[in-house]
């Protein structure tokens, strides 16, 4: 995670875990037991250990006080006599205790009790929290080391401003959490070099006791010194986990200041085993003119450089290696002699501040994504499918369901690692059959299914993320409840959410799925005329369900369910009188729902609800510009926040736009060749992917499905 990053999508009203989600892919954030305890090394390899108090405190050995403060007298001072033993002097210079312990018989300071905080000279910060162990280690030396609660520690960690958005603060204390339970989970307490399971500083996190909560570093304001503390407590003991074999477990969850515009893998800079969540991401955040360090210089003269790589002479240096993530791989130095460096052996014997180097030019542009060209999915056994619809996993996974000529389910994979997908097989039991198939992948990362059985009832699968295996179908309310035309959407809370029309008068109906209960029964959504046709729904990230409907009259209406009362507001037209819209399509950015439609014209027309209302709207490019008769446009939201229109063009071919929040469309290009074209039905679905990409799908005109990867 980039810090800088988290405050720029925070600011653009992404919620913690997402922006968690974004930096670590294919990770979820839960609750867990938390590990009690941690062990900080203060003051290291130190000849004497400095200490004083405004209350209280006391030096124990064996569980008995064998010296005491009253707080307020001066600094005491610990030494170790030559035989590595604890000498305790007064600020007076008189000793109070001593010649006491050694290296396996360690001092004990108790303060916490009497609400003391205990300030280290050497640190410069005061520690309110759980209480010190004195260690004496190699010819004299000492260690100062702070055992506290986990929780105690994480309200200590000066990693980011307090001053920060919310969402950030919580971002980096579930980051910090994990990092620190991973950390002394995997390498224990009692690490070599500092008989810690942390150090305070930048070689883990950098701890700074209750400098981190005190108003007095706020300039007095104790708003701000709560802010943090305040983002700890809401995300008590909750940790980034990812999956392994079956199982979750924690996620070694670096952070830095800056990424330079995009995240590296931790191969790259560390080497070592490839983690899945630590990949290359777009992080254009971290490059707002908020950041001070998103663009610096430095400028040092040939004979420096020579002198700081050990080299009499420096004649070039080529940095054209580079890592996924942009910065330098190897440097190849050429002068008297000729060196290569690793990236950041080159960067720390330069002393600069990344690996994100260029020398006398500024940085290349970002690489512009590109679509990668139409590939086709295995062949399904029928020989011709339907018009997809595929979700996207947190782990980048893509699932894609279609029914096939015979209207049976099918579903295949791609796997994230190889990109290859799966062959297809068959949703549920040998009878199952329907139509007008719709998904949504839900918090627990399950692809649920629904569609449009050949009784006309709406039926629901679901694929359970940890075995892969999909349930069979079972129909969701009544024998009596038809319907067609479903739709799904999940929310934040882990749910799912199904619409459907009712045939018979053309109302709108919604189901709900809560985490591991089964589906409600069918409840009308609106009251009295209210009908539609065409549904799609979104949940926004606050919980509120958003539905758009053609209604009857061709004109689009639109409803919110509120999530605080559960009551569903009334329908309300969109756009005046006239403004008649098809095949809405929903998705969720960073400022409230995007809505697009197909107008009567065959023209794509955008609106977005932010706060409490939508706004007018406003066509995507020019007249000239139409989708196809009766094709349907599709949203979706990108992994860096655009949104994302494809839509097959009146030609049949496939055409795309994006949409940078607060901007403007860029335009209409076409995805692929002139000779790409959709097949029957003219749907080109959409769906914005964790490792960076959207990936868009057709049905060809050779009835196969074939997918796009823009990068």
């Amino acid at each position: 995670m980039a810090q800088f990053g988290a405050k720029g999508l925070a600011d653009e009203g992404r919620s913690y875990t997402e922006i968690l989600g974004h930096y670590y892919s294919g990770t979820r954030v839960e609750s867990r037991d938390p590990v009690w305890g941690v062990r900080v090394m203060l003051v290291g390899n130190a000849d004497r250990i400095e200490l004083s108090g405004n209350a209280r405190f006391e030096f124990h050995l064996d569980g008995v006080a064998i010296a005491a403060s009253n707080g307020n007298d001066g600094t005491w001072v610990v030494r170790a006599d030559a035989a590595n033993r604890y000498l305790i002097y007064r600020p007076d210079g008189s000793l109070a205790a001593g010649p006491v312990g050694g290296p396996t018989q360690h001092v004990l300071i108790a303060f916490a009790n009497w609400g003391t905080l205990l300030r280290s000279p050497q640190t410069g910060h005061r520690y309110r929290y759980g209480h010190m162990e004195l260690n004496t280690h190699d010819d004299r030396r000492l260690r100062l080391i702070s055992i506290m609660p986990m929780e105690a520690y994480l309200r200590g960690l000066g990693e980011m401003p307090s001053s920060w958005h919310a969402e950030a603060l919580k971002a980096q204390a579930v980051a910090a959490r994990t990092y620190a339970a991973e950390k002394v989970t995997r390498v224990g307490q009692a690490r070599s070099g500092c008989n810690c399971g942390l150090y305070a500083d930048t070689r883990d996190q950098a701890y700074v006791g209750y400098t981190k909560e005190d108003p007095a570093s706020f300039g007095g304001s104790s708003a701000t010194a709560a802010r943090w503390p305040n983002a700890v407590e809401a995300t008590a003991n909750q940790v980034v986990t990812y999956p392994v074999s079956g199982s979750w477990r924690l996620a070694e969850t670096y952070y830095s200041s800056s990424s330079g515009g995009r995240t590296e893998r931790n191969e790259d800079v560390w080497g070592g085993t490839a983690r899945p969540y630590l990949r290359d991401r777009d992080d254009p955040w971290s490059q707002l003119p908020a950041n001070p360090y998103a663009n610096w210089s430095v400028e040092m003269s040939q004979a420096d450089v020579a002198a700081k790589l050990g080299m009499g002479r420096v004649d070039s240096i080529d940095l054209s290696a580079r890592t996924a993530g942009g910065g330098v791989a190897t440097a190849r130095v050429y002068g008297d002699t000729n060196k290569t460096f690793t990236g950041d052996r080159f960067r720390s014997a330069l002393g600069l501040r990344s690996t994100k180097i260029w020398i006398d030019s500024a940085p290349p542009p970002p690489v512009q994504p590109t679509w990668r060209g139409w590939s086709s999915l295995p062949p399904i056994a029928t020989s011709r499918s339907a018009d997809p619809v595929v979700v996207a996993a947190p782990n980048s996974a893509l699932h894609a369901v279609v029914v096939d000529s015979s209207n049976v389910p099918m579903t295949s994979r791609r796997d994230p690692s190889t990109g290859a997908w799966s062959a297809w097989t068959r949703v549920g039991d040998a009878g199952s059959a329907g139509f007008e198939p719709t998904a949504a992948l839900t918090k627990d990362s399950a692809v649920h299914a629904a569609l449009r059985g050949t009784d006309g009832l709406i039926y629901v699968a679901r694929r359970d993320a940890s075995s892969g295996a999909w349930s069979g179908w079972s129909f969701v309310g009544t024998r009596q409840s038809f319907g067609s035309a479903p739709a799904l959407a999940a929310a934040p809370d882990g749910s799912a959410w199904l619409v459907m029309v009712k045939p018979a008068d053309n109302t709108i109906w919604i189901a709900r799925r809560e985490p591991s209960r089964p589906w409600s029964d069918w409840q009308r959504v609106g009251s009295g005329p209210d009908a539609g046709l065409e549904p799609a729904i979104a949940v926004g990230g606050d919980g509120a369900v958003h539905i758009v409907i053609r209604g009857t009259d061709g004109v689009p209406y639109a409803t919110v369910r509120d999530p605080s009362t559960g009551s569903w507001a009334g329908w309300a037209r969109l756009g005046p009188a006239g403004s008649f819209g098809y095949e809405p399509s929903l998705t969720v950015s960073s400022r409230g729902i995007e809505a697009l439609v197909r107008g009567s014209d065959d023209g794509l027309y955008h609106a977005v609800r932010s706060g409490s209302g939508w706004s007018s709207w406003f066509r995507v490019g020019s007249s000239f510009e139409k989708a196809g008769p009766g094709k349907a446009p599709h949203l979706a939201t990108g992994p860096d926040g655009r949104v994302h229109l494809t839509v097959a063009g009146s030609d049949d071919g496939i055409y795309h736009n994006v949409y940078t929040v607060g901007q403007v469309w860029s335009g209409w290009g076409r995805v692929g060749s002139s000779s790409d074209k959709v097949g029957p039905g003219g749907e080109v679905p959409i769906v914005g992917v964790p490792d960076g990409s959207v990936a868009a799908f057709v049905r060809g005109t050779d009835d196969r499905v074939y997918s796009n990867l823009r990068r």
